[in-house]
């Protein structure tokens, strides 16, 4: 079959127009991967595998957007992957592609997860810690991040809460 056109669309998307009036709606790296810009006739053992890829970058796209929402561990986006239907090949080549770009990097993942757990809630260092060890987190890199807060910091907070307590205790007395 021959293609006809080559359209880009509004959400990043390709599609391929053929002669027979086929569309195939892909991505730009299937395009430069089958080289389909030079290439104008394909077979359609050719179109299976640009259907493959689509569907690998269906999903890789899926946890692009997944990501963008909350910074995740590699053991979220495993669990995410595990969802859609992804060979163990596959989806390593997933993780990796992700770790390449700087999606997914555990090292970060501590110390946004750390920083916000201590600014913006009631958690305590040890229960942050084993919030970090069920996300398969190296506890070497737990450590390293934890030894960073600052301890007065945390003196503040248990002020904050116990102020908090006292003020909102209306059966107890002030002492």
């Amino acid at each position: 079959m021959e293609i006809k056109n080559i359209r880009k669309l509004k959400n990043g998307k390709y599609e391929l127009t053929l002669i027979s009036g086929d569309k195939v709606i892909t991505y730009d790296e299937v395009i430069i991967k089958n080289n389909l810009l030079y290439k104008k006739d394909i077979t359609s053992k050719e179109i299976d595998e640009i259907e493959k890829l689509n569907t690998f970058y269906d999903i890789y796209d899926k946890a692009i957007k997944h990501i963008s929402k909350k910074m995740r561990s590699t053991k979220e986006i495993k669990e995410y992957l595990e969802e859609h239907d992804l060979s163990s090949k596959e989806e390593e080549e997933l993780i990796n592609k992700l770790k390449k770009i700087g999606m997914i990097n555990d090292e970060m993942y501590v110390k946004a997860y750390i920083s916000d757990k201590i600014h913006l809630s009631s958690d305590g260092p040890n229960k942050i810690k084993n919030e970090l060890l069920k996300n398969n987190i190296k506890e070497e890199i737990i450590e390293e991040e934890s030894s960073k807060i600052d301890e007065e910091e945390l003196i503040n907070k248990v002020k904050r809460i116990i102020n908090k307590k006292v003020r909102t205790s209306k059966t107890s007395s002030y002492n």
